[in-house]
């Protein structure tokens, strides 16, 4: 498979993550941090558990997501409090895997934390966008 071919694979796969989050976050938002179904929870843990386990330094492979890149960029964005943050994503993926869900509520702070984590995997497929194009 050509280089094109793999960062096409990737981003695809990261924006097939992040285009169910998005809708999930602003349904939750909408509703002022409550989440109704289990199809938005499901949607929010499918980035925040891999985010999370990478920030544990738990084993978890992923084709076509650089949960590195993700994290880099989450890092960057908290230079100041960074174990705080880190701490409030690892918090909330496991605060939503044992609520089973469908309704969540959900704090300020934590849509907060969803809403950084979105800027995060945004970023990461606007930097595949831009490495499929420069190749």
């Amino acid at each position: 498979m050509s280089d094109i071919g793999r960062i096409s694979g990737k981003l695809h796969r990261a924006s097939r993550l992040l285009q169910p989050y998005i809708v999930a976050l602003g349904d939750a938002r909408s509703r002022g941090g409550n989440t109704k179904r289990q199809d938005e929870v499901q949607s929010l843990l499918d980035v925040l558990v891999p985010v999370s386990r990478h920030l544990r330094d738990s084993s978890y492979f992923d084709l076509g997501i650089n949960w590195e890149e993700v994290t880099g960029f989450l890092r960057r964005q908290h230079r100041e409090d960074w174990p705080a943050a880190r701490d409030g994503i690892v918090d909330l993926a496991s605060r939503l895997e044992k609520s089973g869900g469908p309704r969540v509520s959900l704090s300020g702070e934590e849509m907060s934390v969803l809403g950084g984590v979105a800027g995060a995997l945004d970023s990461e497929c606007s930097r595949l966008f831009w490495k499929m194009r420069t190749r």
